[in-house]
């Protein structure tokens, strides 16, 4: 953490040298700013490329679930058809067919189970998740480049809670 606000105003940026965080992306925006090899435009777009790459990984995670989702009940309805045909083949045996009207039945129920309480809604959170991750990237990038660029404290605070107060 941060020592106090004089050690870091006569520091500078360099005294963000020695916070750590768990936030990869904030750590890593930290120590951009304060390797000092970027310029603020630089700096901006790579951290942008950055919050882009993880939104793509994001968006691909949710494209498979979501055609899992579109899949499943498919699947289900194969499944149905081949219980049906087991199930009419056999029909000179009343014994066989009620086994096998229970593959046909269940698999349509497990294909609309698998699609709508499992990939649909872990997609759906997915996405929710995606978007604060999103959020938070871009607020904490647009606080770096604020830094970057020497703007005043008290401006880059209240373009900070400008965005938080606009966002929640």
């Amino acid at each position: 953490m941060f020592r106090t606000r004089s050690a870091i105003r006569s520091e500078g940026v360099l005294a963000a040298e020695s916070y750590t965080t768990a936030d990869p992306f904030f750590q890593k925006s930290l120590a951009m700013l304060v390797d000092g090899l970027y310029d603020d435009t630089k700096l901006e777009e790579s951290l942008a490329k950055e919050i882009f790459l993880t939104r793509e990984r994001h968006n691909s995670s949710i494209e498979v679930l979501n055609s899992f989702s579109e899949l499943a009940p498919a699947l289900g309805m194969i499944g149905t058809l081949i219980g049906l045909v087991a199930m009419l083949m056999n029909m000179d045996d009343p014994k066989s067919i009620g086994s096998a009207m229970a593959v046909a039945l269940l698999t349509t129920l497990y294909g609309a189970l698998m699609a709508n309480c499992f990939s649909s809604p872990l997609a759906k959170k997915l996405s929710e998740r995606s978007l604060e991750i999103y959020q938070h990237q871009s607020l904490v990038k647009d606080a770096v480049v604020c830094i970057s660029k020497g703007e005043n404290p008290r401006y880059t605070l209240e373009y900070i809670q400008t965005c938080i107060d606009h966002k929640y």
